[in-house]
């Protein structure tokens, strides 16, 4: 009996002591693991990532594009005759007005082209002279033919006449009458012809006449063409403004350049009276309509305007938008100044919005993390977004007002659904 008693107590006693151990065990890695969880999850610096709160409220839908400032008017200044530039006048930037010279031409074949029109306008002239006098020769020989034949006619008549009263008293035959009275009718009638003949001539003479003045106009206009053109051998800017390049391209002129007729010489402009052309991609320009709000960002100051043409047309996926400014411009405001343009272009009343996360889409559905209470965990999960502006996103599921989430790129977050932010 004293034998057994022993045995079950050593046996009591290891089964104590079994307990605690196992019960010490569990209570030590119960608090190791508790301790050691938040060291579990992979940590990231919290500053190189951006967090945005979402908002709720009006949303803004905007459409941003880059451009430049541009004149509304502009004066690309020709020449009307082509020549070889002698002179130069004007350097890019001075003010201008209409009688401004900006160069001079000179061709010698202008000089050849007047002295021939001058002998041909003379020669056009001379030719009315002589016709003139050969026209006061040629009257003259009908006024005389004219008045003879009346002189003619009188004779005939009286005679005539003189015979009717011989013939009544019998002292002529009746015979004798009546040859003296068609004598005296074939004079009339001869008188009758040759004052129509005159009529005529008179008549002729004028039509010559004007033919020929019409050849010395047309001499004399041929004279004034040229004449012009020596003119136009200094061209003026013929506008207001301030000369914003030489030549087409704004690369100068130089003495000594032959130019042919029609070349673009200058471009002039009113610096005070500029638009914007933004340049949006065709995607977005979808919903911009005319009247539309602008933000103009000169780098200056913000100058507020409105949308005012739309080209109908894409070039390099971009659409040219032109904006009337509103606004008061910034000094330093001047053409082909770079700037950046904002069009608001529809509001959604009461819409949860946020920052554009990276990758996020119109319309689509993209896994972000989100910060849990504290902000030092974020965690993935889905969210789907509705209408898009400039910088900012409609939210229609996922996420609700006041959540903050990682809007910076996170691919290197991959294999995680769970971070650390420390």
């Amino acid at each position: 009996m004293d034998v057994v008693r022993k045995k079950r107590k050593s046996l009591r006693w290891l089964r104590w002591t079994l307990l605690f151990v196992a019960v010490s065990a569990g209570v030590a890695a119960t608090t190791s693991g508790l301790s050691s969880l938040d060291k579990a999850l992979p940590e990231f610096d919290r500053s190189s990532v951006i967090i945005d709160e979402v908002q709720y409220g009006t949303f803004t839908r905007t459409v941003r594009g880059p451009g430049t400032l541009v004149p509304e008017e502009i004066t690309w200044v020709t020449t009307d005759v082509g020549g070889t530039i002698v002179e130069l006048f004007v350097e890019p930037g001075q003010k201008m007005t209409p009688e401004t010279p900006l160069l001079r031409l000179h061709d010698p074949q202008m000089e050849r082209s007047i002295r021939e029109a001058e002998r041909n306008r003379d020669s056009a002239k001379a030719d009315v002279e002589r016709f003139l006098l050969q026209q006061k020769s040629q009257q003259l020989d009908l006024k005389v033919a004219r008045e003879t034949a009346r002189a003619d006619f009188e004779e005939a008549r009286e005679q005539a006449e003189l015979n009717e009263t011989l013939a009544r008293r019998s002292i002529i035959s009746q015979r004798q009458w009546q040859l003296s009275r068609d004598k005296a009718e074939r004079n009339r009638m001869l008188l009758e012809v040759q004052i129509e003949r005159e009529k005529n001539s008179h008549e002729t003479m004028a039509l010559q006449l004007d033919e020929r003045q019409a050849a010395v106009d047309r001499a004399q206009d041929w004279l004034d063409e040229r004449e012009e053109q020596e003119l136009a051998l200094l061209v003026l800017a013929g506008t207001s403004g301030v000369l914003q390049q030489l030549g087409s391209t704004g690369g100068g002129l130089e003495v000594g350049q032959r130019i042919a007729q029609g070349t673009v010489v200058a471009r002039i402009s009113e610096p005070t009276r500029l638009k914007a052309v933004l340049q949006v991609p065709q995607t977005q320009a979808r919903d911009i309509v005319r009247g539309q709000p602008v933000e103009v960002d000169t780098r200056n100051g913000i100058v507020a305007g409105v949308v005012s043409r739309i080209d109908p047309a894409v070039q390099n996926d971009r659409v040219a938008v032109d904006v009337e400014l509103t606004g008061e411009l910034p000094r330093g405001a001047r053409p082909d100044l770079s700037v950046e343009g904002l069009i608001e272009v529809s509001r959604i009343s009461e819409a949860l919005f946020v920052r554009k996360p990276a990758f996020s889409r119109e319309h689509g559905r993209l896994e972000v993390f989100r910060l849990e209470p504290g902000g030092r965990t974020a965690v993935r999960i889905p969210v789907e977004f509705g209408a898009a502006s400039s910088f900012t996103i409609e939210v229609t599921s996922g996420l609700k007002a006041g959540d903050e989430i990682v809007i910076s790129e996170t691919s290197h977050w991959k294999d995680f659904d769970r971070v650390l932010l420390k």
